[in-house]
């Protein structure tokens, strides 16, 4: 079965790179264009896709504002947000108003496709220069509540994870599978699901799914 995905961006440029990257694709299937927020709702509204990739700077509804209407249909679509801007504040704002991924217009082609697919099967995912921040402030703010203390700079990695399951932990947060890893650091598939489970336990996390929804939930993440 295909992944059904709505674009919505207002530039008509943008949404035919959209269309390009995700056309090739046997997976893939596009339903639908929008070029506003208003638009994309009502798109979504009538054909409900599996997923919509939605610039966060539209007219007559931003994309926050779309995420948060999205995210309370019948039948919510994941939501991968675009944004020209590098910045982990406006990431935890669109991803509290419900998105499942915030990536930076200036990605790869192959990243809006590894989003696209990683939202679908249940994972949260951050381009790369979100989600070292996100990641680094997590783990400092969830080591201090840990002990009763905030974590000191430069301290607060060190104090759990070991330096390799820093880097599976970071690829994981961008959406990366085992096998992806594996290649990456040139180590066996039950290596890295042993310094998963390792990392996991060591922050007091069931479930990886759940990292970046859990730090903003919880105030780890302060938008």
């Amino acid at each position: 079965m295909k992944i059904r995905v709505c674009i919505a961006d207002d530039q008509q440029s943008a949404r035919t790179l959209l269309r390009r990257t995700l056309e090739p694709q046997p997976d893939i299937l596009i339903v639908g264009e929008a070029e506003d927020g208003e638009a994309a709702v009502a798109i979504c509204r009538e054909t409900s896709p599996d997923v919509v990739l939605l610039d966060i700077s539209m007219p007559r509804l931003n994309g926050i504002e779309a995420a948060r209407i999205l995210s309370g249909l019948p039948i919510p679509p994941k939501i991968v947000t675009l944004s020209m801007h590098d910045d982990p504040f406006l990431a935890a704002e669109i991803l509290n108003a419900g998105a499942h991924a915030y990536l930076t217009k200036d990605c790869e082609p192959g990243e809006i496709v590894r989003a696209v697919r990683t939202v679908v099967n249940g994972r949260a995912y951050l381009s790369a220069g979100i989600a070292g921040p996100v990641v680094d402030r997590f783990i400092r703010k969830k080591c201090g509540s840990e002990t009763g203390e905030a974590a000191r700079p430069g301290e607060h990695l060190l104090a759990r994870l070991s330096n390799r399951e820093r880097q599976v932990f970071r690829y994981l947060a961008l959406g990366l599978s085992t096998r992806e890893i594996s290649e990456r650091f040139g180590i066996s598939q039950k290596t890295v699901e042993t310094h998963r489970t390792n990392l996991l336990k060591k922050l007091g996390l069931s479930r990886m799914a759940d990292l970046i929804r859990l730090a903003i939930r919880e105030g780890l993440i302060d938008p």
